[in-house]
């Protein structure tokens, strides 16, 4: 079983779909490889019959090929296993990232903000909120060329997120990973979509006004929000409801008319929406958003999906000529220009050579007690059942031993057996 495989160290958050936990591998009695180390695990909520219903599920459909032929993506969060319970129970394994999410940082950073207004000499604050109050400028540019980047080759795979927001990305240390593709699409695939796309302040326009086919240009939107939120520490587009978000969206990016994108505007009469009375700001992000970054921002928040910054395109967008590399910012030339201290980032320390090495893990404390058992901590109807936990017998579940695409794919096993799906 799982527990027997896994020992639990902590819960990382609990959601719709289902309940992620920090857990370590156990060391294997015939091989070592894997053991110690530390995974993020998530149950599902829900039950499946058999090993393929599991596998066809859309995230790992996604995951699945977005790590073909090799590991994936390196801002992308990895998948290490897919595992079945004999109850029917799924685990998902992901690489765990320590650092919490973007939402979290940009919280934290909120408070530090709120403390230096009320006592200007507290230093403390300098650490991550920068001169204008939100990320420092190198950390900023650094999150996001690492999500465009992530974005971009998922794009280019043949997939859309759909969900991108501040709490689907992943940070550890100077790195940024785009994480949960459980909204995941195939960018070809026929509409009609569901509903239900993303958090509603980083709907897209075409979303909103319930477009039957849209496409990457959603994920690009979202990413224009965020850009925002890391400047100013709050969200650019916070609608009450789907009306008040179409109306903040409206502020910010104009109407859709005949002019500047026709199928918004047909769309907007064939829901009843007029636009007469939403005053439209001019350049409004132009006193958010450094003269730097302000083409890129609006570039990626422009109404039209067609006329919409690509997420490649976005990444060869002159505010990207300074890239981030271990907290600090240098220019392609090589010159440093700055360390980047003041972001609250991870800096690693300069070795003789190129290669960098990784920040040190936070230490454990000697006198914290053992974990409980990771039956405990999950909820009562998501119990993982006890029992010895056995291992993978080829014969019964590898499918003719044959790699693909980095991964073993594997055949329904016998009855107390679990099955899995994992790099071999």
């Amino acid at each position: 079983m799982v527990s027997k495989r896994y020992q639990l160290l902590g819960t990382l958050g609990e959601g719709t779909y289902g309940t992620v936990v920090k857990v370590r591998r156990k060391q294997p009695d015939n091989d070592s490889e894997g053991g110690g180390q530390v995974f993020a695990l998530k149950q599902l909520r829900r039950r499946y019959e058999d090993f393929h219903s599991a596998s066809a599920l859309p995230e790992m459909v996604a995951l699945r090929e977005l790590q073909r032929g090799g590991s994936g993506h390196p801002h992308l969060v990895q998948v290490h296993e897919l595992i079945r319970e004999a109850d029917g129970s799924v685990f998902f394994v992901f690489e765990h990232m320590p650092d919490g999410n973007l939402y979290d940082l940009i919280q934290k950073c909120a408070k530090q903000k709120d403390g230096r207004r009320e006592n200007p000499s507290q230093k403390v604050a300098e650490e991550k909120v920068g001169a204008g109050g939100g990320l420092c400028e190198q950390r900023t540019r650094s999150i996001l060329r690492q999500v465009l980047s992530g974005l971009s080759y998922m794009h280019s795979r043949g997939f859309f997120h759909r969900d991108v927001k501040p709490e689907n990305i992943l940070l550890r240390g100077g790195t940024a990973k785009v994480a949960d593709l459980g909204l995941a699409k195939v960018s070809r695939s026929c509409p009609p979509y569901t509903e239900y796309v993303s958090t509603r302040w980083y709907r897209a326009p075409e979303v909103l006004l319930r477009a039957p086919r849209y496409g990457p240009p959603v994920d690009a939107f979202a990413v224009g929000c965020i850009a925002a939120e890391l400047w100013t520490l709050r969200p650019l587009l916070p609608g009450r409801d789907e009306f008040d978000q179409l109306r903040r969206t409206v502020e910010v990016v104009g109407a859709p008319t005949e002019q500047s994108w026709a199928v918004g505007a047909a769309l907007a009469r064939r829901l009843r929406l007029s636009f007469q009375d939403v005053r439209v700001k001019g350049r409004p992000l132009r006193g958010l958003v450094p003269p730097a970054a302000l083409g890129l921002v609006e570039g990626l928040l422009e109404i039209d999906p067609g006329k919409r910054l690509k997420t490649g395109e976005a990444l060869r967008h002159a505010y990207f000529e300074e890239s981030v590399i271990g907290g600090g910012a240098r220019k392609r030339g090589g010159k440093r220009v700055s360390s980047g201290r003041e972001c609250g980032a991870q800096t690693a320390t300069p070795a003789k050579s190129a290669a960098r090495k990784r920040p040190l893990p936070a230490p454990h404390s000697v006198a914290s007690p053992p974990p409980p058992p990771l039956a405990e901590l999950l909820p009562r109807e998501l119990n993982i059942q006890s029992g010895p936990f056995e291992e993978l017998d080829r014969e019964g579940m590898h499918c003719g031993h044959k790699r693909k695409g980095g991964f073993h794919e594997w055949r329904r096993p016998r009855k107390d057996k679990i099955e899995a799906w994992g790099p071999g």
